[in-house]
């Protein structure tokens, strides 16, 4: 399978994280562009210039999707996918949304989960360093635009800021890693089964190494979210619990190549370790409320608290080893009994 990618194109600034969240927010429920010069003109009222461009709104492109190549029906990615065949995407109206409400790290969260689905070359980076491998910048970060910052990947060193091919570069990373780096969402998108990638560019045949110290972007907002830990001057870890209890599960999940009900449990694992108390007892209700919210559950919250902790049970993945009674603010208990509202459990698994 043919993808092509065009020159990479975030937010102008990299600090400026709301740009594309403040932008989508002005944009009325209903649009029709199916190009970034259609939305500049139509709807944002900026200027085109002499040559047809948008010289100084090119963040503008990286809203967009992608389209068929007729020629050698390839399929070009043109940016994260916020606005699709010409209208706004549900992300972009929830990014909108938590935008307007003033939830910052919502927003700043759901803006990274974006960019983590439909960015190729963030993912390629990022899966690297999912295995523990850190960026190390060969000063410190970013000091130099494109440099020889560096990150292993099963066992081979790869340059993703290097614009030349003396060195393994950001398009030796993408084939190293290829199918995942397009990733589940891109594909079912695009309607594509699992097979090998090959990496174009916008009309060549590689994809341009102009622009990608642009991955800065994203990289910065991972680094304010806390989900890139400095360890010294030249050296940047994947904070690898954080991340994993930001992003949503479904993602964690695509990423990691784990099952959900691995990382679901995982989750258990942390929120009972947050909540317990001094002697080891959690309060059922709240940390049930924290998976509901945190899973995306749409069921009742109640009866699926209830549901899913007895279905562990049931499985031999959690035992409880004693139980109490609480206080009216830890809500309701286990099988509906007051003294099952604390915990004390036993991770089987």
């Amino acid at each position: 399978m043919k993808i092509r990618l065009g020159k990479q194109r975030f937010w102008l600034d990299p600090w400026r994280f709301e740009i594309w969240p403040e932008l989508l927010s002005n944009l009325p429920a209903e649009i029709e562009a199916t190009t970034a010069k259609e939305l500049a003109v139509k709807y944002l009222d900026l200027e085109i210039d002499d040559s047809g461009r948008l010289n100084h709104n090119e963040e503008l492109y990286g809203l967009f999707a992608w389209k068929r190549m007729t020629k050698d029906k390839s399929y070009k990615l043109k940016g994260v996918n916020f606005i699709n065949q010409g209208q706004l995407q549900q992300s972009a109206r929830d990014l909108a949304a938590a935008y307007k409400a003033d939830n910052e790290r919502k927003w700043l969260i759901l803006l990274g989960e974006q960019l983590l689905k439909y960015s190729p070359r963030l993912r390629a980076v990022i899966i690297a360093m999912l295995e523990d491998n850190p960026l190390k910048f060969e000063t410190a970060w970013f000091k130099a635009v494109y440099n020889k910052t560096a990150v292993d990947y099963q066992g081979e060193t790869f340059y993703p800021f290097y614009r030349d091919d003396e060195q393994q570069n950001l398009n030796n990373l993408l084939a190293a890693v290829g199918f995942p780096a397009l990733g589940p969402w891109w594909a079912k998108e695009l309607g594509v089964a699992e097979e090998e990638i090959k990496w174009l560019g916008s009309r060549g045949q590689k994809p341009t190494l102009s622009g990608i110290a642009r991955l800065r972007c994203p990289l910065e907002l991972f680094l304010y979210l806390g989900w890139l830990k400095k360890y010294d001057t030249q050296t940047y870890y994947l904070e690898q619990e954080q991340f994993k209890r930001d992003i949503s599960l479904e993602l964690v999940s695509e990423l990691t190549e784990t099952s959900n009900e691995q990382n679901e449990l995982e989750l258990l694992k942390e929120l009972v370790a947050e909540y317990k108390d001094f002697r080891g007892y959690f309060p059922l209700h709240k940390v049930g409320q924290a998976l509901h919210s945190k899973l995306g559950i749409t069921e009742e919250e109640d009866k699926w608290i209830e549901k899913f902790f007895k279905a562990k049970l049931a499985d031999n993945q959690l035992k409880i080893l004693s139980h109490q009674s609480g206080q009216p603010r830890h809500g309701r208990g286990l099988y509906g009994k007051r003294d099952y509202q604390l915990l004390k459990v036993e991770f089987l698994d």
